[in-house]
């Protein structure tokens, strides 16, 4: 009897493998859809409201802008692209009118996070977003001090 129940626990742990939560680069999750929709900040400092606005343009684009107001006004405006080129994912953000960005090459993905780094920025040097279960986690840091960013979801 003990034999069967053994065989039983190892046989269900060993189910559960296939459910990791981060992947290696070279078996990478279909998509970021868990990043869509609109987002606000809930660890703003007072007097400030910051939001993310995810869309998705292809299975291969999502795109974002990103802004923070202070009294009703922008004082913080980015574009962000996370896109794919050939097998890797990358991460662009364009600061204002910019017309090139600072690109990110993604070196870690998960079913509902990722991180991408690119070492030769001043700052940030890595970001990170991470979906959980209050809502959406993004940080960046490398070269200063780390900066989290808490959202919630926008009905």
């Amino acid at each position: 009897m003990k034999k069967t129940v053994l065989i039983i626990v190892v046989l269900f742990l060993s189910s559960f493998t296939g459910l990791q939560v981060s992947y290696d680069i070279d078996n990478q999750p279909d998509s970021f859809d868990w990043l869509l929709g609109s987002w606000e900040r809930v660890n703003d400092p007072p007097g400030k409201r910051t939001f993310e606005y995810w869309e998705k343009s292809t299975d291969a684009v999502y795109k974002a802008m990103a802004c923070t107001l202070k009294n009703g006004d922008t004082i913080w405006k980015e574009r962000i692209s996370l896109f794919r080129k050939g097998d890797d994912w990358h991460f662009e953000v364009k600061i204002k009118n910019e017309l090139s960005g600072t690109v990110f090459k993604v070196t870690k993905i998960g079913k509902f996070n990722f991180s991408c780094e690119n070492s030769e920025n001043d700052f940030p040097k890595k970001i990170e977003y991470t979906l959980v279960d209050s809502g959406l986690k993004a940080s960046i840091s490398g070269g200063g001090d780390q900066v989290d960013f808490n959202f919630k979801k926008m009905h």
